[in-house]
């Protein structure tokens, strides 16, 4: 049986709503599948129901990806078989999703607070990249700063007057907070650290459950050295396509890749 464990649908960053990722899933026959939407439950909750009106649908558990960081590093957390309805989890990440927003506003009284006068219009929830370079662009409209990195050089980049950290998480905190949730939390796409140092590192500082092995980011020889740390470590082990359905991302298709149940089986039925 076939299995993809790390998708995304419309309500993060995909473009295939959660019924679309299940009709795709059931024709190319992937039997097991979990939605892991950036800091959201919502698209696992539409899937599970959708499932539940069709006959032989994928088998479903609840998934999310958290984003955190360490100083400038990325490091992304995958979480599954939690309680979708735990409260603490579902305040957190509502306040992750719209950071953004809330980030924008803050940078925005700031500058004008410094003597600017800007303005930037408020983003949707498609439109994820809106921030900073916004409010550069609109300095150097006004005329403030002759480009965008003049305007970062002197007033928005860290440790400038108009700087404003966004909030993150660390991996501790999400992985803790998956694991107050009932859940077991997974390090998603080593190879995309290119470290192994760190890679180590956080496995060995923070209590996750398992790393995820199979990834498009992994080369052959990259998945054989996750799966021999995996065992060293004794992590369980998951994988997935990170299918987002844009077309200038690998996979193209849902089902481009794809994981053998066998092989993250013990991951599947933790519970």
């Amino acid at each position: 049986m076939l299995v993809d464990l790390h998708i995304h649908s419309t309500f993060s960053d995909g473009f295939f709503t959660p019924q679309e990722i299940i009709d795709a899933a059931n024709k190319k026959n992937i039997g097991v599948i979990s939605i892991t939407d950036h800091d959201s439950v919502n698209g696992f909750i539409a899937a599970r129901q959708y499932i539940k009106t069709i006959l032989n649908g994928p088998s479903i558990f609840s998934g999310i990806e958290l984003g955190t960081q360490i100083e400038e590093k990325a490091i992304h957390v995958l979480g599954y078989h939690f309680d979708e309805n735990y409260e603490p989890l579902l305040q957190r990440t509502y306040e992750l999703r719209h950071a953004r927003e809330i980030r924008l506003a803050k940078i925005v009284d700031k500058v004008n607070s410094l003597g600017y006068n800007v303005s930037v219009e408020a983003t949707d929830v498609s439109h994820r990249a809106f921030g900073r370079p916004h409010v550069a662009k609109a300095l150097v409209e006004k005329g403030y700063f002759k480009d965008i990195q003049e305007a970062f050089d002197i007033l928005l980049k860290r440790g400038k007057p108009g700087y404003v950290p966004q909030p993150k998480l660390t991996p501790a905190e999400a992985v803790d907070l998956i694991h107050q949730a009932g859940g077991i939390a997974f390090l998603a796409h080593p190879s995309e650290l290119q470290d192994i140092t760190l890679v180590k590192s956080l496995v060995e500082s923070i209590k996750f459950d398992g790393i995820e092995v199979w990834h498009p980011s992994a080369s052959s020889a990259e998945t054989h050295v996750w799966l021999e740390l995996s065992k060293t470590y004794r992590l369980l082990v998951s994988g997935g396509s990170d299918f987002h359905g844009d077309k200038g991302r690998f996979p193209k298709n849902l089902g481009d890749f794809s994981i053998l149940y066998r092989n993250v089986k013990s991951m599947i039925e933790y519970k």
